[in-house]
């Protein structure tokens, strides 16, 4: 079991009120940022996304109110895409979201590399899986030939087999390529739909109107950003 401690009160050095502290105080910061971002769990080079702060924080009681501070470097920082963000947020005690770390304890973490195309490596993978393809059916034309079957039935079942193979080896190589660019193009198209999506929401999120108490700011607990 964790042990329980008190809040630490002290003076605040500028006789503004109390500074009061714990290990447990932390602030919760989500901001959206433009500009290129490669992200766990995603194929695409993201122009904006949202990033999660924590940040250790102290409480300072001056006129009658609580002012949270937080730290100005924050204890962990993770980023996620807009999609990832949406499922985080619908999917409590669920699934679990990916998200990308970019700051931990002091310490910057490195960038994620561009990644390559999915696309790419499921030609790939269609590749090696008709090239095994092809080797079962020359073991198969291996076997028929060791088999007690009439000569006639052997040569009639080699010849089909046979058959079989010489048009995969002719006209997968180029079947495969063309899908593996088909692939390229669509992926390519749907990134260029996406983001002018994306572009059109953020304008529409960034024309509406925005909420104010009476005096047009906010008023109970304010909060402060960095010390």
């Amino acid at each position: 079991m964790r042990p329980r401690i008190r809040p630490t009160v002290k003076s605040d050095p500028n006789d503004r009120g109390e500074i009061i502290e714990h290990p447990a105080f932390a602030m919760a910061y989500v901001g959206k940022v433009s500009g290129g971002a490669v992200l766990m769990g995603s194929e695409f080079q993201h122009q904006h996304y949202v990033t999660l702060k924590i940040s250790g924080a102290t409480i300072h009681r001056y006129l009658s109110n609580d002012w949270y501070h937080s730290d100005a470097r924050p204890i962990i920082e993770v980023a996620f895409s807009e999609s990832q963000w949406q499922q985080l947020t619908a999917s409590m005690n669920s699934l679990e979201t990916p998200c990308t770390l970019d700051y931990v304890q002091g310490r910057d973490i490195p960038e994620i590399a561009p990644p390559q195309p999915k696309s790419k490596a499921f030609a790939q993978e269609a590749r090696e899986a008709a090239q095994s393809s092809l080797e079962s059916l020359k073991e198969l034309m291996t076997a028929i030939e060791d088999t007690k079957l009439p000569q006639s039935t052997k040569k009639h079942l080699i010849g089909l087999a046979s058959r079989v193979v010489s048009s995969l080896d002719a006209s997968l190589p180029f079947i495969l390529d063309q899908f593996g660019e088909y692939m390229e193009e669509y992926v390519s198209k749907a990134k260029v739909e996406i983001a002018g999506y994306m572009k059109m929401m953020n304008a529409d999120a960034s024309s509406a109107p925005q909420l104010h108490d009476g005096e047009g700011h906010m008023t109970p607990r304010r909060i402060a950003r960095g010390r």
